[in-house]
């Protein structure tokens, strides 16, 4: 092993003098450098992954071997891991591939070889199928009853921790709590697990500042006909210092940011809690823990419950399903920002465009009890604006980029309601609506009170709340 340390740091120096000693293999590193360096956005025909560098090293944005250090301690630890010779290394060289983590260089990466992540232990990894977990020996994976799925550099595995237990506690990023395997029995009222975060603890080494909790399953009962998920089955969380909304319904594929004080000066202990009505519904869940570090370029915005780091793609809100049925899916007392970063080839402005669907409204959020069926069923908002006093989502300064602003009046909105999306009041098509308002952020609100708002349009179709596309 010696050996090829050696190698390794001769060929590095190959690096550092230019052309000294160049060969097939360093001009292959040079090709893969520069693709890296020029291919900010996800290769074509592969599914965007937030947790993928590509989305946050653009312009400074990202941090690598010679981006930006933090503490002394961090860089001694870095320099480690490049031989004490950070600078030899353009920004961006290791950047994309299969590391996942991209602070932490892996040596054999360099070349192409396969290797799932990192150097130093607990840091993220993915196996071969996609699932996250963190680097870590084999006794260690065994230890914490984990499953070793595929390698990380240095003999070490990148194990996969899933937790299926109701009351339980973990620590380890990258930790999956799913429903138990034996199902939830009728006389089950609540699931809880907590998250412990405390850099005391040997696998936080680094402060954590968020958690990201990725829904890649999650089904519990609908809300009631008032929108209520409290009545029945619900999800909330503790702990945190941003505010969450109460969901229940269909969640697949969504996301929250929470928001923690640094785990280094005020350890914090996070629930996730489930609550179950008296219900026959089906409740199945599996939602992936990340614990972001307080340095990472890729925190959310304060405030951000969402984050969407990529250009394109498409936002709903919690439910929504393009499903058939009339049940009401919008959820009461929904109050949340969401926000966009900003890419580098950014136009200027931030778009959004209804889904297209086949059984479901992508935009259907309920209008005062007052409005007129003229002003509420298959048309945008009243023309006061009064509609959308209770349930809203908001678009800062929308506008349609079809009609220029000025020449019809009252074409840019904040607030949008009723089942079109479209600045024009009383409408029955919906639009492209922009804003060039930055930083990008929308904002979506449901009352709690659904007596004083329409849960349902005339011809008994509950609210769907929304689904729009994304493009900057």
């Amino acid at each position: 092993m010696f050996a090829g340390m050696v190698k390794f740091v001769l060929l590095a120096s190959c690096f550092q003098a230019g052309n000294a000693c160049k060969d097939n293999t360093v001009e292959q590193a040079e090709l893969r450098e520069d693709s890296l360096i020029n291919n900010v956005d996800p290769p074509t025909g592969l599914t965007p992954n937030p947790w993928l560098s590509y989305y946050y090293n653009s312009q400074q944005q990202g941090r690598s071997p010679a981006g930006n250090r933090g503490s002394e301690n961090d860089q001694r630890m870095e320099n480690r891991a490049v031989f004490s010779i950070p600078s030899m290394f353009p920004n961006r060289l290791f950047g994309n591939g299969n590391i996942v983590n991209p602070f932490i260089f892996n040596p054999r990466s360099l070349f192409g070889k396969s290797s799932s992540s990192s150097v130093f232990p607990y840091d993220s990894c993915s196996s071969p199928n996609g699932v996250m977990g963190i680097c870590a020996t084999s006794g260690t994976c065994n230890q914490i009853s984990g499953t070793a799925s595929g390698s990380c550099a240095f003999g070490t595995v990148c194990c996969i921790n899933i937790a299926t237990n109701c009351g339980g506690t973990v620590s380890l990023n990258n930790t999956y709590w799913q429903s138990p395997t034996t199902g939830i029995s009728s006389s089950t009222t609540s699931c809880a697990l907590t998250i412990k975060l405390d850099t005391k603890l040997i696998e936080q080494p680094k402060p954590i500042c968020q958690v990201r909790l990725n829904f890649v399953q999650f089904t519990i009962a609908q809300p009631d006909a008032q929108s209520l998920c409290t009545n029945g089955d619900f999800f909330d969380v503790g702990g945190q210092t941003n505010k969450v909304p109460t969901i229940c319904g269909d969640n697949e594929g969504q996301h929250m940011y929470l928001n923690v004080p640094s785990s280094a000066t005020n350890p914090t202990d996070l629930e996730l809690a489930f609550t179950f009505g008296a219900t026959g519904a089906t409740r199945v869940w599996n939602i992936m823990i990340s614990m972001l570090p307080c340095e990472a370029n890729y925190l959310a915005p304060p405030d951000c419950l969402q984050y969407f780091p990529s250009r394109s793609g498409r936002v709903s809100s919690f439910n929504w399903r393009d499903v058939a049925g009339t049940g009401t899916r919008q959820l009461a007392n929904q109050d949340y920002s969401i926000c966009f970063r900003r890419t580098s080839s950014n136009s200027g402005r931030l778009c959004f465009t209804p889904c297209v669907t086949v059984n479901q409204l992508a935009f259907s959020i309920s209008v005062a009890n007052t409005a007129l069926p003229a002003q509420q069923i298959g048309v945008s908002q009243g023309p006061s604006g009064t509609d959308c006093n209770n349930d809203f989502l908001v678009i800062p300064g929308g506008f349609d980029p079809v009609n220029p602003t000025l020449l019809v009046p009252n074409m840019a909105f904040d607030r949008f309601c009723g089942e079109r999306l479209n600045p024009r009041p009383v409408t029955g098509a919906s639009v492209t609506v922009c804003t060039t308002m930055t930083p990008f952020r929308i904002a979506y609100q449901t009352n709690g009170d659904e007596t004083v708002t329409r849960t349902f349009d005339q011809a008994r179709n509950g609210n769907r709340g929304f689904c729009l596309n994304f493009q900057q």
